[in-house]
């Protein structure tokens, strides 16, 4: 083997090896990004349970944080004495906003005032 064939290897060799590294940041990158993701779907479905579960105290919007994510709760009035709660996640990673929202449309549970507590 003749040194220009070595050469020739190693820079064949190098351009594989960015190449492979450039991959493996950029999954590293997705796979941080498919976390926050999934930690916001998390915060989003519980605080929705708990929003539903409490609409008939006269809540009409709140909001709340953690240590990386921020969320917000509104309820619009619809039609026929429903409400839609909507909840959104927002956080900031890689230096861009993002955020995850989550809906759901229900009935409030109608409260008996006859009824003793």
């Amino acid at each position: 083997m003749t040194l220009v064939e070595v050469i020739v290897a190693l820079s064949i060799l190098s351009g594989g090896i960015i190449g492979v590294a450039g991959t493996f940041s950029m999954c590293s990158r997705a796979g941080s990004l498919n976390l926050r993701l999934d930690q916001a779907a998390m915060i989003a479905e519980r605080e929705l349970r708990l929003a539903v579960a409490t609409a008939g105290d006269g809540s009409r919007a709140f909001s709340g944080q953690s240590d990386l994510h921020k969320w917000n709760i509104t309820f619009e009035d619809m039609s026929q004495g429903l409400i839609r709660a909507v909840v959104v996640v927002s956080w900031r990673q890689q230096g861009r906003d993002r955020d995850f929202t989550l809906s759901e449309i229900f009935l409030p549970a109608q409260v008996d005032e006859n009824e003793e507590s």
